[in-house]
């Protein structure tokens, strides 16, 4: 009987053990499933990032864009402007000569008036 008891003592402080090292087992294997999904996480969070910091520099780029157009609409605006104001000055020019030239014929036509008072 004594042989028994101890067989049957064994025998629970194996299950005992076995128990023991099953659970050990599972909370290992909880923390390995934890730290994969951490390990996930922190990939999805970069991989958020990444877009963040894409769609930022796309932001840039189209902002930087814009302003290259700006720019050179205002460099045309100016060419136009300057290209107006010399047709402009050509007008003026063309107008006095042309006030002039008409000035010259009165002033021959008066002196040939005078010469024929003579």
């Amino acid at each position: 009987e004594d042989k028994n008891n101890d067989k049957d003592n064994e025998d629970k402080d194996n299950d005992k053990d076995n128990e023991d090292k099953n659970n050990d087992k599972d909370d290992e294997d909880k923390n390995n499933n934890k730290d994969d999904e951490d390990k996930n996480n922190d990939k999805d969070e970069d991989k958020n990032n990444d877009k963040e910091n894409e769609d930022k520099n796309n932001d840039k780029d189209n902002e930087d864009k814009n302003d290259e157009k700006d720019n050179e609409d205002k460099n045309n605006d100016k060419d136009n402007e300057d290209k107006n104001n010399d047709k402009d000055n050509e007008d003026k020019n063309n107008d006095k000569d042309n006030e002039d030239k008409n000035n010259d014929k009165d002033n021959e036509d008066k002196n040939n008036d005078k010469d024929e008072d003579k």
